[in-house]
């Protein structure tokens, strides 16, 4: 288990600015699998919050809120 001196240790050899936290060009191509699986994740995860369950089980993890925001942003 990594010590809290790694977790939050710098990386002062990485550099980001503001622009590249708003750069929108991403290399590589929107797929229809792609759309597909984060479609799935989204609904699956929609349908466990109907049912008032905090996690969703899909493609054997266990999803969360913050996955389901992910792949509705890259939707």
């Amino acid at each position: 288990m990594p010590t809290p001196n790694q977790i939050f240790r710098r990386q002062e050899q990485v550099s980001i600015s503001a622009t590249d936290l708003l750069n929108m060009k991403i290399p590589g191509s929107v797929t229809q699998e792609g759309i597909r699986k984060n479609l799935v994740i989204g609904l699956n995860y929609m349908e466990g919050w109907l049912r008032a369950v905090g996690c969703a089980p899909i493609n054997n993890l266990m999803e969360d809120a913050a996955t389901a925001e992910v792949s509705r942003s890259q939707v």
